[in-house]
Protein backbone atom coordinates (compact mmCIF):
# COMPACT_ATOMS: atom_id res chain seq x y z
CA UNK A 1 0.00 0.00 0.00
CA UNK A 2 1.17 3.25 -0.79
CA UNK A 3 0.33 7.26 -0.41
CA UNK A 4 1.91 10.82 -1.21
CA UNK A 5 2.45 12.57 2.03
CA UNK A 6 3.91 15.54 0.37
CA UNK A 7 3.96 16.95 -3.17
CA UNK A 8 5.28 20.22 -4.99
CA UNK A 9 7.23 20.91 -7.92
CA UNK A 10 10.51 20.67 -6.43
CA UNK A 11 10.25 18.59 -3.67
CA UNK A 12 8.41 15.61 -3.33
CA UNK A 13 8.26 12.54 -0.85
CA UNK A 14 6.21 9.10 -1.28
CA UNK A 15 5.64 6.53 1.61
CA UNK A 16 5.24 2.76 1.55
CA UNK A 17 4.60 -0.14 4.02
CA UNK A 18 4.70 -3.80 3.70
CA UNK A 19 4.73 -6.17 5.47
CA UNK A 20 4.21 -9.86 6.70
CA UNK A 21 2.26 -12.15 9.58
CA UNK A 22 2.14 -15.13 10.10
CA UNK A 23 0.46 -17.54 12.99
CA UNK A 24 0.43 -21.16 13.48
CA UNK A 25 -1.52 -23.19 16.48
CA UNK A 26 -0.75 -26.66 16.96
CA UNK A 27 -2.10 -28.91 19.01
CA UNK A 28 -1.58 -32.56 19.65
CA UNK A 29 -4.35 -34.03 20.65
CA UNK A 30 -4.27 -37.15 22.83
CA UNK A 31 -6.73 -39.59 24.63
CA UNK A 32 -6.71 -38.05 27.72
CA UNK A 33 -5.37 -34.98 27.70
CA UNK A 34 -4.56 -31.68 24.94
CA UNK A 35 -0.97 -30.22 24.49
CA UNK A 36 -1.24 -26.95 22.54
CA UNK A 37 1.22 -24.26 21.34
CA UNK A 38 1.24 -21.58 18.90
CA UNK A 39 3.84 -19.57 17.07
CA UNK A 40 3.82 -16.02 15.42
CA UNK A 41 5.75 -14.06 13.71
CA UNK A 42 5.49 -10.32 12.50
CA UNK A 43 7.44 -7.85 10.41
CA UNK A 44 7.10 -4.95 8.28
CA UNK A 45 8.82 -2.22 6.35
CA UNK A 46 8.49 1.09 6.29
CA UNK A 47 9.88 3.55 3.22
CA UNK A 48 9.60 6.90 1.72
CA UNK A 49 10.69 7.79 -1.47
CA UNK A 50 12.49 11.36 -1.92
CA UNK A 51 12.61 12.85 -5.21
CA UNK A 52 12.34 9.92 -7.12
CA UNK A 53 16.22 8.96 -6.42
CA UNK A 54 16.37 8.91 -2.11
CA UNK A 55 14.38 5.86 -0.72
CA UNK A 56 15.07 5.20 3.51
CA UNK A 57 13.62 2.05 4.77
CA UNK A 58 12.89 0.65 8.04
CA UNK A 59 12.36 -3.21 8.57
CA UNK A 60 10.86 -3.74 12.13
CA UNK A 61 9.86 -7.14 13.57
CA UNK A 62 8.68 -5.92 17.07
CA UNK A 63 8.19 -9.20 19.44
CA UNK A 64 5.74 -9.18 22.41
CA UNK A 65 7.75 -6.95 24.57
CA UNK A 66 8.58 -3.98 22.04
CA UNK A 67 5.95 -1.51 20.74
CA UNK A 68 5.60 -1.54 17.08
CA UNK A 69 7.52 1.88 16.23
CA UNK A 70 9.72 1.35 18.96
CA UNK A 71 13.85 1.74 17.91
CA UNK A 72 14.22 -1.99 19.74
CA UNK A 73 11.66 -3.28 17.01
CA UNK A 74 13.90 -2.04 13.72
CA UNK A 75 15.51 -5.16 12.48
CA UNK A 76 17.04 -3.20 9.66
CA UNK A 77 18.07 0.20 7.73
CA UNK A 78 18.33 0.81 4.08
CA UNK A 79 19.58 4.31 2.93
CA UNK A 80 19.88 4.62 -0.75
CA UNK A 81 20.77 7.10 -3.68
CA UNK A 82 19.95 5.79 -7.65
CA UNK A 83 21.02 7.52 -10.44
CA UNK A 84 22.01 6.36 -14.28
CA UNK A 85 25.33 6.64 -13.51
CA UNK A 86 25.90 6.81 -9.60
CA UNK A 87 24.23 5.14 -6.70
CA UNK A 88 24.69 3.54 -3.31
CA UNK A 89 22.50 1.75 -0.68
CA UNK A 90 23.64 1.51 3.06
CA UNK A 91 22.31 -1.92 5.35
CA UNK A 92 21.86 -2.38 8.53
CA UNK A 93 21.86 -6.12 8.80
CA UNK A 94 21.48 -6.43 5.51
CA UNK A 95 19.39 -9.58 4.42
CA UNK A 96 20.30 -12.42 1.96
CA UNK A 97 17.85 -10.63 -1.20
CA UNK A 98 20.73 -7.78 -1.12
CA UNK A 99 22.39 -10.62 -3.46
CA UNK A 100 26.13 -10.92 -3.75
CA UNK A 101 28.01 -9.49 -6.11
CA UNK A 102 29.67 -12.48 -7.75
CA UNK A 103 33.42 -13.37 -9.91
CA UNK A 104 34.21 -15.65 -12.21
CA UNK A 105 34.97 -19.05 -10.79
CA UNK A 106 34.94 -17.01 -7.08
CA UNK A 107 38.14 -15.23 -6.99
CA UNK A 108 36.93 -12.42 -5.56
CA UNK A 109 33.19 -11.91 -4.47
CA UNK A 110 31.45 -9.00 -2.83
CA UNK A 111 29.49 -10.85 -0.25
CA UNK A 112 26.65 -10.24 1.88
CA UNK A 113 26.74 -10.58 5.90
CA UNK A 114 23.05 -11.33 6.37
CA UNK A 115 21.66 -12.66 9.45
CA UNK A 116 24.25 -10.59 11.61
CA UNK A 117 22.38 -8.11 13.40
CA UNK A 118 25.05 -6.35 13.96
CA UNK A 119 26.36 -6.22 10.50
CA UNK A 120 26.50 -3.48 8.36
CA UNK A 121 26.90 -2.96 4.61
CA UNK A 122 27.88 0.08 2.50
CA UNK A 123 27.60 -1.06 -1.25
CA UNK A 124 28.01 1.44 -4.53
CA UNK A 125 28.46 2.26 -8.28
CA UNK A 126 29.72 4.53 -10.48
CA UNK A 127 30.82 5.19 -14.22
CA UNK A 128 33.68 7.54 -14.10
CA UNK A 129 35.27 8.45 -17.84
CA UNK A 130 33.65 4.85 -18.69
CA UNK A 131 35.20 2.56 -15.63
CA UNK A 132 32.37 0.53 -14.09
CA UNK A 133 33.91 1.03 -10.20
CA UNK A 134 31.89 -1.38 -7.30
CA UNK A 135 32.47 -0.49 -4.48
CA UNK A 136 31.43 -1.86 -0.94
CA UNK A 137 32.66 -1.85 2.65
CA UNK A 138 31.51 -4.42 5.16
CA UNK A 139 31.57 -4.24 9.07
CA UNK A 140 30.04 -6.96 10.78
CA UNK A 141 30.35 -8.90 14.36
CA UNK A 142 31.91 -12.32 14.79
CA UNK A 143 29.25 -14.12 12.71
CA UNK A 144 30.24 -12.64 9.84
CA UNK A 145 33.85 -11.13 10.77
CA UNK A 146 36.20 -12.75 7.99
CA UNK A 147 34.02 -10.15 5.43
CA UNK A 148 35.02 -7.18 6.99
CA UNK A 149 36.97 -4.97 4.77
CA UNK A 150 36.76 -2.35 2.04
CA UNK A 151 36.16 -4.04 -1.50
CA UNK A 152 36.80 -2.10 -4.90
CA UNK A 153 36.30 -3.52 -8.18
CA UNK A 154 36.69 -1.64 -11.62
CA UNK A 155 35.90 -2.93 -15.12
CA UNK A 156 37.06 -1.93 -18.12
CA UNK A 157 35.85 -1.92 -21.46
CA UNK A 158 38.65 -2.16 -24.63
CA UNK A 159 36.43 -2.96 -27.83
CA UNK A 160 35.03 -6.21 -27.06
CA UNK A 161 37.38 -7.23 -24.35
CA UNK A 162 36.10 -6.75 -21.19
CA UNK A 163 38.74 -6.51 -17.97
CA UNK A 164 37.92 -7.02 -14.63
CA UNK A 165 40.57 -5.22 -11.72
CA UNK A 166 39.49 -6.41 -8.07
CA UNK A 167 40.48 -5.94 -4.51
CA UNK A 168 39.68 -5.74 -0.95
CA UNK A 169 41.42 -5.45 2.22
CA UNK A 170 41.17 -8.32 5.36
CA UNK A 171 40.52 -7.14 8.79
CA UNK A 172 42.10 -9.31 11.42
CA UNK A 173 44.16 -9.41 14.30
CA UNK A 174 47.20 -9.29 12.56
CA UNK A 175 46.78 -5.77 10.95
CA UNK A 176 45.21 -5.39 7.60
CA UNK A 177 46.08 -8.16 4.44
CA UNK A 178 45.22 -7.54 1.11
CA UNK A 179 43.02 -10.23 -1.63
CA UNK A 180 43.40 -9.18 -5.44
CA UNK A 181 41.62 -10.85 -8.55
CA UNK A 182 41.70 -10.41 -12.39
CA UNK A 183 39.71 -11.53 -15.23
CA UNK A 184 38.38 -10.81 -18.49
CA UNK A 185 35.87 -11.88 -21.11
CA UNK A 186 37.57 -11.86 -24.45
CA UNK A 187 35.08 -13.28 -27.35
CA UNK A 188 37.37 -15.66 -29.45
CA UNK A 189 34.70 -15.95 -32.69
CA UNK A 190 31.71 -16.90 -31.33
CA UNK A 191 33.42 -18.15 -28.22
CA UNK A 192 34.02 -16.45 -24.93
CA UNK A 193 37.46 -17.04 -23.12
CA UNK A 194 37.26 -16.35 -19.39
CA UNK A 195 40.68 -16.11 -17.81
CA UNK A 196 40.86 -15.43 -14.04
CA UNK A 197 43.78 -15.17 -11.49
CA UNK A 198 43.80 -13.92 -7.84
CA UNK A 199 45.45 -14.33 -4.22
CA UNK A 200 45.06 -13.47 -0.66
CA UNK A 201 47.04 -13.36 2.35
CA UNK A 202 44.06 -13.97 4.55
CA UNK A 203 46.14 -17.31 5.20
CA UNK A 204 49.78 -17.24 4.43
CA UNK A 205 51.67 -15.35 1.98
CA UNK A 206 52.70 -18.30 -0.45
CA UNK A 207 50.42 -20.24 -2.02
CA UNK A 208 47.84 -17.91 -1.94
CA UNK A 209 46.65 -17.92 -5.18
CA UNK A 210 43.86 -19.23 -7.46
CA UNK A 211 44.30 -19.84 -11.61
CA UNK A 212 41.34 -20.59 -13.21
CA UNK A 213 40.33 -20.60 -16.87
CA UNK A 214 37.14 -21.24 -18.84
CA UNK A 215 36.01 -21.54 -22.93
CA UNK A 216 32.07 -21.20 -23.62
CA UNK A 217 29.93 -20.53 -26.80
CA UNK A 218 28.30 -22.48 -29.80
CA UNK A 219 29.87 -24.44 -32.38
CA UNK A 220 27.38 -23.92 -34.65
CA UNK A 221 23.99 -23.62 -33.92
CA UNK A 222 22.87 -27.09 -32.94
CA UNK A 223 25.77 -27.83 -30.34
CA UNK A 224 27.47 -25.49 -27.43
CA UNK A 225 30.09 -26.33 -25.15
CA UNK A 226 31.87 -25.09 -21.95
CA UNK A 227 34.83 -26.15 -20.65
CA UNK A 228 36.59 -24.74 -17.78
CA UNK A 229 39.81 -25.33 -15.27
CA UNK A 230 40.43 -23.64 -12.17
CA UNK A 231 43.05 -24.52 -9.01
CA UNK A 232 43.33 -23.18 -6.34
CA UNK A 233 46.28 -23.33 -3.67
CA UNK A 234 46.19 -24.51 -0.66
CA UNK A 235 46.31 -21.22 1.46
CA UNK A 236 44.07 -19.58 -0.92
CA UNK A 237 40.95 -18.55 0.86
CA UNK A 238 37.68 -16.48 -0.57
CA UNK A 239 34.49 -16.35 0.73
CA UNK A 240 33.65 -20.10 1.35
CA UNK A 241 35.46 -21.03 -1.70
CA UNK A 242 37.33 -24.09 -0.84
CA UNK A 243 41.67 -23.90 -0.29
CA UNK A 244 43.61 -26.84 -2.08
CA UNK A 245 40.83 -27.56 -4.50
CA UNK A 246 41.15 -28.28 -8.63
CA UNK A 247 38.23 -28.80 -10.88
CA UNK A 248 37.75 -29.57 -14.61
CA UNK A 249 34.21 -29.24 -16.35
CA UNK A 250 33.05 -29.91 -19.44
CA UNK A 251 30.16 -29.94 -21.02
CA UNK A 252 28.17 -30.07 -24.50
CA UNK A 253 24.70 -29.15 -25.30
CA UNK A 254 22.91 -30.39 -28.49
CA UNK A 255 20.06 -28.79 -29.76
CA UNK A 256 19.02 -27.65 -25.97
CA UNK A 257 18.07 -31.40 -25.47
CA UNK A 258 21.03 -33.75 -24.96
CA UNK A 259 23.81 -32.37 -22.59
CA UNK A 260 26.48 -34.14 -21.44
CA UNK A 261 28.87 -33.28 -18.98
CA UNK A 262 32.39 -34.43 -16.99
CA UNK A 263 33.30 -33.17 -13.83
CA UNK A 264 36.64 -33.96 -11.94
CA UNK A 265 37.38 -32.50 -8.53
CA UNK A 266 39.57 -33.08 -6.16
CA UNK A 267 42.48 -31.08 -3.55
CA UNK A 268 45.65 -29.42 -5.73
CA UNK A 269 47.72 -31.36 -3.16
CA UNK A 270 46.22 -34.62 -3.64
CA UNK A 271 45.90 -36.02 -7.14
CA UNK A 272 44.62 -39.45 -6.60
CA UNK A 273 41.73 -38.19 -4.03
CA UNK A 274 39.53 -37.42 -6.93
CA UNK A 275 35.73 -37.51 -7.75
CA UNK A 276 34.60 -37.82 -11.43
CA UNK A 277 31.10 -37.23 -12.51
CA UNK A 278 29.80 -38.51 -15.59
CA UNK A 279 26.49 -37.53 -16.81
CA UNK A 280 24.21 -37.70 -20.11
CA UNK A 281 20.59 -36.54 -19.91
CA UNK A 282 18.22 -35.90 -22.62
CA UNK A 283 14.29 -33.70 -22.50
CA UNK A 284 12.43 -34.38 -25.95
CA UNK A 285 11.02 -30.49 -25.32
CA UNK A 286 13.03 -27.78 -24.73
CA UNK A 287 9.60 -25.99 -23.79
CA UNK A 288 10.37 -28.57 -20.40
CA UNK A 289 11.85 -27.81 -17.47
CA UNK A 290 15.52 -26.79 -17.69
CA UNK A 291 18.07 -29.78 -17.24
CA UNK A 292 18.02 -31.08 -13.93
CA UNK A 293 14.60 -29.35 -13.16
CA UNK A 294 12.82 -32.01 -15.53
CA UNK A 295 13.33 -34.73 -12.57
CA UNK A 296 12.40 -32.22 -9.58
CA UNK A 297 9.19 -34.02 -7.74
CA UNK A 298 7.94 -30.47 -7.57
CA UNK A 299 7.80 -29.66 -11.27
CA UNK A 300 8.17 -33.16 -13.53
CA UNK A 301 4.60 -32.32 -14.01
CA UNK A 302 4.93 -29.01 -16.04
CA UNK A 303 7.27 -30.98 -18.57
CA UNK A 304 6.22 -31.15 -21.97
CA UNK A 305 7.66 -34.47 -23.37
CA UNK A 306 9.86 -37.23 -21.39
CA UNK A 307 13.43 -36.84 -20.11
CA UNK A 308 16.14 -39.52 -19.49
CA UNK A 309 19.38 -39.09 -17.18
CA UNK A 310 22.14 -41.26 -16.13
CA UNK A 311 25.21 -40.35 -13.86
CA UNK A 312 28.06 -41.93 -12.26
CA UNK A 313 30.29 -40.76 -9.89
CA UNK A 314 33.41 -42.23 -8.46
CA UNK A 315 34.54 -41.11 -5.48
CA UNK A 316 38.18 -41.70 -3.84
CA UNK A 317 39.70 -40.37 -1.08
CA UNK A 318 43.30 -41.57 -1.42
CA UNK A 319 45.60 -44.04 -2.44
CA UNK A 320 44.66 -45.97 0.29
CA UNK A 321 40.66 -45.73 -0.23
CA UNK A 322 38.59 -48.08 -2.06
CA UNK A 323 36.33 -45.71 -4.22
CA UNK A 324 32.76 -45.27 -3.97
CA UNK A 325 30.46 -45.73 -6.99
CA UNK A 326 27.18 -44.29 -7.43
CA UNK A 327 25.17 -44.73 -10.62
CA UNK A 328 22.02 -42.97 -10.90
CA UNK A 329 19.08 -43.46 -13.36
CA UNK A 330 16.41 -40.74 -13.69
CA UNK A 331 13.70 -40.79 -16.19
CA UNK A 332 10.28 -39.12 -16.52
CA UNK A 333 7.47 -38.69 -19.10
CA UNK A 334 4.13 -37.23 -20.16
CA UNK A 335 1.76 -40.07 -19.72
CA UNK A 336 -1.63 -38.37 -21.00
CA UNK A 337 -0.99 -34.75 -22.26
CA UNK A 338 -1.83 -32.27 -19.45
CA UNK A 339 -3.45 -34.73 -17.50
CA UNK A 340 -0.86 -37.73 -16.21
CA UNK A 341 3.16 -37.36 -15.41
CA UNK A 342 5.75 -40.22 -14.24
CA UNK A 343 8.73 -40.21 -12.44
CA UNK A 344 11.05 -42.63 -11.27
CA UNK A 345 14.65 -42.22 -10.27
CA UNK A 346 17.25 -45.78 -9.19
CA UNK A 347 20.09 -45.37 -6.87
CA UNK A 348 23.31 -48.29 -6.76
CA UNK A 349 25.95 -47.34 -4.39
CA UNK A 350 28.94 -49.50 -3.69
CA UNK A 351 31.71 -48.87 -1.28
CA UNK A 352 34.02 -51.88 -0.32
CA UNK A 353 35.28 -49.43 2.46
CA UNK A 354 31.63 -49.95 3.76
CA UNK A 355 28.96 -47.74 3.74
CA UNK A 356 27.79 -48.82 6.84
CA UNK A 357 30.15 -50.37 9.41
CA UNK A 358 28.50 -50.31 13.03
CA UNK A 359 25.56 -51.68 14.18
CA UNK A 360 25.89 -54.14 10.88
CA UNK A 361 28.28 -53.88 7.84
CA UNK A 362 27.01 -53.64 4.19
CA UNK A 363 29.05 -52.30 1.14
CA UNK A 364 25.56 -52.21 -1.10
CA UNK A 365 22.47 -50.00 -1.31
CA UNK A 366 19.57 -50.30 -3.61
CA UNK A 367 17.22 -47.31 -3.48
CA UNK A 368 14.12 -46.40 -5.72
CA UNK A 369 11.02 -44.00 -6.59
CA UNK A 370 8.26 -43.58 -8.19
CA UNK A 371 6.03 -40.67 -8.34
CA UNK A 372 2.77 -40.06 -10.76
CA UNK A 373 0.21 -37.26 -10.46
CA UNK A 374 -2.68 -37.29 -12.68
CA UNK A 375 -5.32 -34.40 -13.31
CA UNK A 376 -8.68 -36.13 -13.41
CA UNK A 377 -10.59 -33.39 -13.30
CA UNK A 378 -9.92 -29.73 -13.70
CA UNK A 379 -10.91 -29.21 -10.05
CA UNK A 380 -9.24 -32.50 -8.82
CA UNK A 381 -5.81 -33.72 -8.70
CA UNK A 382 -4.34 -36.94 -7.61
CA UNK A 383 -0.24 -37.51 -6.75
CA UNK A 384 1.08 -41.01 -5.58
CA UNK A 385 4.77 -42.79 -4.60
CA UNK A 386 6.19 -45.55 -3.42
CA UNK A 387 9.90 -45.60 -2.42
CA UNK A 388 12.38 -48.31 -1.45
CA UNK A 389 15.58 -49.03 -0.55
CA UNK A 390 17.83 -52.08 0.58
CA UNK A 391 21.14 -53.51 1.74
CA UNK A 392 21.22 -56.56 -0.19
CA UNK A 393 24.89 -57.33 1.92
CA UNK A 394 24.14 -56.07 5.20
CA UNK A 395 25.40 -58.76 7.69
CA UNK A 396 25.74 -58.70 11.82
CA UNK A 397 29.05 -60.50 12.16
CA UNK A 398 28.85 -63.23 9.72
CA UNK A 399 24.87 -63.23 9.61
CA UNK A 400 23.13 -61.81 6.92
CA UNK A 401 20.48 -59.36 7.92
CA UNK A 402 17.33 -57.66 6.43
CA UNK A 403 18.20 -53.48 6.33
CA UNK A 404 14.74 -52.25 4.26
CA UNK A 405 12.84 -48.93 4.18
CA UNK A 406 10.01 -48.26 2.40
CA UNK A 407 6.84 -46.01 1.85
CA UNK A 408 3.81 -45.21 -0.39
CA UNK A 409 1.08 -43.15 -0.28
CA UNK A 410 -1.68 -41.40 -1.81
CA UNK A 411 -3.26 -37.76 -2.06
CA UNK A 412 -6.09 -35.69 -3.51
CA UNK A 413 -6.54 -32.00 -3.96
CA UNK A 414 -9.97 -30.72 -5.11
CA UNK A 415 -10.96 -27.35 -5.56
CA UNK A 416 -14.13 -25.99 -4.41
CA UNK A 417 -13.79 -22.28 -5.85
CA UNK A 418 -10.54 -20.18 -7.08
CA UNK A 419 -9.70 -19.60 -3.81
CA UNK A 420 -11.20 -22.49 -1.68
CA UNK A 421 -9.36 -26.13 -2.12
CA UNK A 422 -9.36 -29.02 0.18
CA UNK A 423 -7.53 -32.09 0.28
CA UNK A 424 -6.56 -35.65 1.58
CA UNK A 425 -3.81 -37.92 2.14
CA UNK A 426 -3.06 -41.81 3.32
CA UNK A 427 0.52 -42.61 3.66
CA UNK A 428 2.58 -45.84 5.08
CA UNK A 429 6.10 -45.94 6.17
CA UNK A 430 7.91 -49.02 7.16
CA UNK A 431 11.66 -49.87 8.30
CA UNK A 432 12.94 -53.04 8.41
CA UNK A 433 15.94 -54.67 10.58
CA UNK A 434 16.48 -57.83 11.49
CA UNK A 435 13.28 -59.64 12.41
CA UNK A 436 12.15 -56.12 13.78
CA UNK A 437 9.80 -53.95 11.72
CA UNK A 438 8.01 -50.55 12.52
CA UNK A 439 5.14 -49.19 10.19
CA UNK A 440 3.79 -46.23 10.82
CA UNK A 441 0.67 -45.00 8.99
CA UNK A 442 -0.49 -41.37 8.36
CA UNK A 443 -4.11 -39.87 7.35
CA UNK A 444 -4.56 -36.17 6.85
CA UNK A 445 -7.04 -33.89 5.46
CA UNK A 446 -6.40 -29.94 5.13
CA UNK A 447 -8.90 -27.00 4.16
CA UNK A 448 -6.84 -24.12 2.24
CA UNK A 449 -8.49 -20.60 1.66
CA UNK A 450 -5.59 -19.15 -0.74
CA UNK A 451 -6.39 -15.99 -2.53
CA UNK A 452 -3.31 -15.23 -3.93
CA UNK A 453 0.45 -16.20 -2.79
CA UNK A 454 0.00 -13.16 0.02
CA UNK A 455 -2.55 -13.91 1.99
CA UNK A 456 -3.52 -17.42 2.90
CA UNK A 457 -5.15 -19.85 5.95
CA UNK A 458 -4.14 -23.45 6.14
CA UNK A 459 -6.12 -25.60 8.55
CA UNK A 460 -4.71 -29.38 8.62
CA UNK A 461 -5.33 -32.58 10.09
CA UNK A 462 -3.43 -35.37 10.57
CA UNK A 463 -3.67 -38.70 12.37
CA UNK A 464 -0.79 -40.96 13.10
CA UNK A 465 -0.25 -44.40 14.16
CA UNK A 466 2.77 -47.20 14.88
CA UNK A 467 0.87 -49.90 13.69
CA UNK A 468 2.61 -52.92 14.94
CA UNK A 469 3.49 -51.17 18.50
CA UNK A 470 0.25 -50.98 21.24
CA UNK A 471 0.48 -46.87 21.13
CA UNK A 472 -2.40 -45.06 20.99
CA UNK A 473 -3.33 -42.99 17.85
CA UNK A 474 -1.64 -39.50 17.85
CA UNK A 475 -3.88 -36.71 16.47
CA UNK A 476 -3.14 -33.43 15.35
CA UNK A 477 -4.49 -29.75 14.24
CA UNK A 478 -2.56 -27.27 12.63
CA UNK A 479 -4.04 -23.88 11.69
CA UNK A 480 -1.41 -21.28 9.85
CA UNK A 481 -2.26 -17.77 8.36
CA UNK A 482 0.03 -16.25 6.35
CA UNK A 483 -0.30 -12.31 4.94
CA UNK A 484 2.09 -10.32 2.72
CA UNK A 485 0.93 -6.95 2.50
Amino acid sequence: MAFALLAVPAFAVNASVSGSVQYTLASNIKPIYVVAGNSNSFSYDLSATIDKKWTLSFGFAPDNSSVLFSPASVEKVTIQYSDKNFNFVAYRNPGGSVGELSSPFGVLAFPVPWGDPNGYLFRGYAKPFGVEIDYQLINSGWYASEMNGIYLRGKKKFGDTKVTLSGRTIVGSEGNKYQMALDASIPVGKFTLTPAVGFTQRIAPTENKVFAVGFAGPVNKDLELNVSTHFRQKNFDSRGYSSDYSEQIATATWLKKLRVSADLVGPMTDLKNRKLTLSTEWRSSPASNDFGDQFKADKYFNNKGYGLNLTYTRDKKGEADQARNVLNLKATSVVVDKKAWVLGTATLTSDKDYLEKGLYNSMVRFDTGLNARAKLLPELTMDAFFNYGSNPDSKVGSSPVKVESASTGISAKYDLSKVISVGAKFDLASTRFGTGNAVTRTIGANWLLKTSDNASLDVVYTLAQKLLQEEPLNHSVVATIKLKF
